[in-house]
């Protein structure tokens, strides 16, 4: 493709607002990058929230939802689409992030976490208007639906050709 006689180059991924789109939207860039920034933030908790002299519950809390949950639900609506094994490493996160603000044992069930932080779940079924979303960008990750709508002589700007 080119822009005024200039060759753009042909990439895997993009970043566009911090989420990084691949060419089949399997989302393991983002998902990678997201457990990362996550597990340092979880780091940062565990260090404040020491038993003798770490913060009380309501702080953590606090931190929690300013440091973690931002990261876990921006995007969550398009990235919903990726594989069962990125969702459930990003639910770990939630949930281990979640039994140090609490202070739970290991064994505490997921769902009493987030009940107990009056946190919801971050991935769950798409309804309502995620669902629009969610049939749009299964429409467009179709190689068909692009090849068909979007056919590569279409690609030029007006004025560039």
């Amino acid at each position: 493709m080119f822009l005024q006689d200039f060759q753009i180059p042909f990439r895997n991924s993009a970043k566009l607002l911090g989420m990084h789109f691949d060419q089949k939207l399997t989302w393991a860039n983002y998902m990678k990058s997201l457990e990362a920034k996550c597990m340092r933030s979880i780091n940062i908790l565990k260090i404040i929230s020491h038993t003798s002299k770490g913060c009380n519950r309501k702080l953590l809390l606090e931190l929690y939802r300013s440091l973690i949950r931002p990261r876990l639900h921006y995007g969550a609506p398009i990235y919903n689409l990726a594989s069962k094994s990125f969702l459930s490493s990003l639910d770990t996160i939630q949930t281990s992030s979640l039994r140090l603000t609490l202070g739970a044992c290991r064994t505490s069930p997921r769902l009493s976490l987030c009940a107990e932080a009056t946190n919801p779940p971050p991935f769950l079924p798409p309804t309502g208007s995620n669902l629009e979303l969610t049939i749009f960008c299964r429409t467009i990750s179709s190689a068909t639906y692009l090849q068909l709508n979007f056919p590569p002589s279409s690609l030029t700007l007006p004025g560039f050709a």
